[in-house]
């Protein structure tokens, strides 16, 4: 069998870890994989895999600098993380960061010789000096799977790491135009587009099968998004909930499902603006199945996505979306027939979501249509797998 090996900085509950899943559950039906976490992980997420698929993880040094180098880290701790940070940021100004990669791992090459080899974390970093020069391996693919641009890619990385691999996969149409921008004056990079972030219908079929408790009396609002203000802008949520409880409209639940660095702020604020009657805040899930199954509305509040697996879920469960412009926002929703497409600002997503609520006739409209609604799901990689022959110059 053809063997594949995956590289992603940390596998916790998220969008990207949840496509990983999906896709290496489908891929093995194929290949020998072998998926190595180089940071931080879940162990639900780590339950998802099947079993047959063999787990690896680095040494203490690389797991330490993965962490430190996350996008979503706040603090550092101590003095070593401290000048570990400061080091990072100077070799990435200078345009050395291989240097403290190479000072960081200490590894040698594999021995094994895979069939496909893909950096799955979807951004310039370690992971990608990790797979480039220690992975041996017949074709090297690199999944970018938000904006290029929030993502910090940029020219150089082409000569550094875009180069050497034999493809870049894209989430988006957005994306792909993006960083063909950046590298426009590469030439000789091999730009593909696909999307492929599936997400399994047996495993959904499976997960929403648990009850939980709903009040069909009330109008359901969800959100699943890591908690997290300077992307995912959950502090809208809060703002939007309190105006639509002036403007008396409190026949609403709003779920939000996820954890994340800015978890206990909003949990604060809604606490001290009396709102944990409308806004039930339920940390970290790792089946959130059955609230998309009980839910009325689905609300993307971001400020930049890719192409956001959430919504794909949402669009499984049939849902009308409510999503902020984000650059892929119109591939996902058609704005007044299955959904609503808003201004990235608080007053905007209010009025929408008063309209909603309040005007059954519109909310019918946007409902019935995305009743219609085909999905995205699917458990096939055909697209995929004709990508790889192309590569590969195989029939």
């Amino acid at each position: 069998m053809k063997k594949a090996y995956i590289s992603i900085n940390n596998f916790l509950i998220g969008g990207v870890e949840t496509s990983l899943v999906s896709f290496i559950n489908i891929l093995m039906k194929d290949y020998d994989v072998t998926l190595e976490i180089l940071g931080k992980y879940d162990e639900n997420m780590i339950r998802r895999l099947d079993k047959s698929i063999k787990l690896r993880f680095p040494n203490k040094s690389i797991r330490k600098y993965v962490d430190l180098e996350g996008t979503h880290r706040k603090n550092t701790k101590g003095l070593s993380d401290i000048i570990l940070k400061i080091v990072f940021y100077i070799t990435n100004k200078i345009k050395l960061s291989k240097l403290l990669y190479l000072a960081i791992s200490f590894r040698q090459k594999d021995e094994i010789y895979y069939d496909l080899a893909i950096s799955y974390t979807g951004r310039p970093g370690i992971w990608d000096y990790l797979l480039l020069s220690t992975i041996k391996s017949r074709l090297y693919l690199s999944w970018i799977h938000n904006d290029p641009n929030k993502l910090g890619i940029k020219s150089h990385h082409y000569k550094v790491y875009y180069s050497k691999y034999d493809i870049i996969l894209c989430v988006s149409m957005d994306s792909l135009n993006k960083i063909k921008k950046i590298l426009l004056k590469m030439t000789s990079l091999n730009f593909k587009f696909s999307i492929i972030q599936l997400i399994m219908k047996d495993y959904l079929r499976c997960l929403n099968k648990k009850i939980i408790e709903h009040d069909s009396n009330v109008f359901t609002i969800l959100t699943v998004a890591r908690i997290q203000n300077s992307s995912k802008r959950i502090d809208r949520i809060v703002d939007v909930a309190s105006m639509l409880i002036d403007n008396n409209i409190t026949s609403f639940k709003w779920y939000v499902l996820g954890d994340g660095p800015d978890y206990e702020e909003i949990l604060n604020q809604v606490r001290n603006r009396n709102l944990k009657n409308y806004l039930i805040f339920k940390g970290s899930c790792d089946n959130p199945y059955p609230y998309f199954k009980n839910a009325d509305l689905f609300v993307l509040t971001s400020d930049y996505e890719g192409l956001p697996v959430v919504l794909m879920e949402a669009r499984h469960f049939k849902l009308p979306i409510l999503t902020t412009n984000i650059d892929s926002a119109s591939e996902m929703v058609n704005h007044m027939i299955d959904g609503v497409i808003s201004e990235k600002n608080v007053v905007n997503l209010y009025e929408w979501i008063k309209k909603i609520i309040t005007e059954p006739d519109f909310y019918g409209i946007i409902r019935q249509n995305s009743l219609t609604h085909k999905g995205y799901n699917n458990n096939d990689l055909s697209e995929f797998h004709k990508i790889i022959r192309g590569l590969s110059n195989e029939e």
